[in-house]
């Protein structure tokens, strides 16, 4: 198993959370997560661009929430080309496949610019789950939304395929 180091970019999130699914259930603070129960503790982490957050086949504990930045979420598919499935931008989460099938990552997440996140442990994620309803409700929207764009890019994928077989002499 792959450890972590975590390189630090100071950042002043005051903003960043509001774009976060997250942002009902979560602190920073250890102490008020013992005072209510209703929250999460994160801890923040930067990334430098070119920086990995997550590499294929890493066994990851916890999800990065995404503070700032851009982070590009691909797959190597052949010697020096790969495949991305996507950016993920303020407010969007990482990790959330690993967490719900808890396998290893089938795919890269890279920092495209300097990334500011916070890390939520996979356990904190499941207590958080369990105390407040909304954020799972959350959890299944977003899910959907990324099913219904993936649905679209295999639809327009193959549409793109029938019109070259069609142009071909």
């Amino acid at each position: 198993m792959r450890t972590k180091s975590y390189s630090r970019i100071i950042f002043k999130p005051k903003s960043a959370c509001n774009n976060c699914w997250l942002k009902t259930g979560c602190t920073k603070n250890k102490n008020a997560s013992t005072n209510n129960k209703q929250s999460v503790i994160k801890k923040t982490v930067g990334f430098k661009k070119g920086e990995h957050l997550i590499k294929n086949g890493d066994i990851i504990t916890g999800l990065y929430c995404i503070n700032r930045g851009v982070v590009k979420i691909y797959k190597n598919v052949k010697e020096n080309k790969e495949f991305i499935f996507g950016f993920a931008g303020k407010g969007e989460i990482v990790g959330l496949n690993s967490f719900l099938i808890n396998e290893s990552v089938l795919f890269s997440a890279m920092a495209v610019s300097n990334v500011a996140a916070c890390y939520i442990s996979f356990s904190e994620m499941n207590l958080l789950l369990r105390q407040k309803p909304l954020i799972m409700e959350r959890l299944v929207q977003n899910l959907c939304e990324k099913l219904d764009f993936m649905e679209g890019c295999i639809a327009s994928n193959i549409s793109n395929k029938r019109k070259k077989r069609i142009t071909l002499p």
